[in-house]
């Protein structure tokens, strides 16, 4: 008579048993779909290539994607159009070319005490290659220097051997997305390259070295004829 008792209860603790299995993997896949979820979120949330843009990689490096240029879905197809792009960095003179190069500018101004404006512009007008300087200065009073402050300016047409010059010192320079330099608060010297295929952002440049800059500089002032300081 017990063992017909027990037989009851043994099934309903086999019953209850089964119930707790099943909803455990009920919970399981529950859990795992809503994970799933999240995780398609995460992929939408972040780059068309499924990657957090901050660790695309790294922005000193000239081998590795430059984070900036990641920012919009835009962005992204205008990357997957132009393969020198995808790399975030161009290299003047391999990816971009000379003869592509539209406008180059050189900006330095210091507001503080002693406040001067220094700009040399390297352009193409009517088929010529022009270069252009302007260089104003207030050597006993704080700044900005305005027109008024204006020491010197003018344009130049370049030779063939002037322009190869040019082009000598500014090979390698890497351009990148535009950034907001001129809201920093230091100095500059700020730096932009315009050329065909900019896209009215990729234009911000930086020198190969600072021996090269330092090159630059004193090649704009042998030709404006003006003392960078």
């Amino acid at each position: 008579m017990e063992e017909e008792n027990k037989k009851p209860k043994n099934k309903k603790i086999l019953v209850l048993l089964i119930g707790l299995i099943l909803l455990s993997v009920c919970a399981i896949l529950i859990f795992k779909k809503i994970s799933g979820d999240e995780n398609i979120n995460i992929y939408n949330d972040h780059d068309e290539s499924g990657l957090d843009i901050n660790e695309i990689g790294d922005s000193n490096d000239p081998e590795t994607f430059n984070t900036d240029a990641f920012e919009t879905r835009e962005d992204t197809e205008e990357m997957t159009k132009n393969p020198f792009i995808l790399k975030g960095k161009m290299v003047v003179g391999d990816d971009i070319k000379y003869e592509d190069i539209k406008e180059f500018y050189y900006t330095y101004e210091n507001i503080n005490y002693g406040a001067l404006y220094l700009r040399y512009k390297f352009y193409k007008e009517n088929d010529k290659n022009m270069f252009f300087f302007e260089k104003r200065e207030r050597p006993d009073d704080y700044g900005p220097a305005g027109e008024d402050d204006t020491v010197a300016k003018g344009n130049i047409e370049l030779t063939d051997e002037q322009l190869s010059e040019f082009y000598k010192l500014i090979n390698g320079g890497l351009v990148r997305k535009r950034g907001e330099n001129a809201d920093s608060g230091d100095c500059g010297p700020w730096l932009y390259l315009y050329w065909n295929d900019d896209k009215d952002k990729y234009q911000e440049f930086t020198f190969e070295s600072y021996s090269k800059e330092s090159e630059f500089e004193d090649y704009c002032s042998q030709l404006s004829g003006i003392d960078n300081n």
